[in-house]
């Protein structure tokens, strides 16, 4: 597996906890849950942002 597959899998994993934790805690907890959103948008871009380096330096 290399970084990119594993990036994309940990990110699948993390949105999978998000979305249960949101389920169960969010009315008691909606700020944390946002921050962890919008923490987990910024890793799924830059995630994205090298896969797009990787293919450029492969062609």
């Amino acid at each position: 597996m290399n970084v990119q597959e594993a990036n994309r899998r940990q990110l699948e994993i993390w949105k999978r906890t998000i979305a249960y934790e949101l389920g169960m805690m969010a009315p008691k907890s909606v700020p944390a849950c946002n921050e962890f959103l919008q923490r987990l948008e910024r890793f799924e871009k830059q995630v994205e942002e090298k896969e797009q380096m990787a293919e450029t330096w492969i062609r």
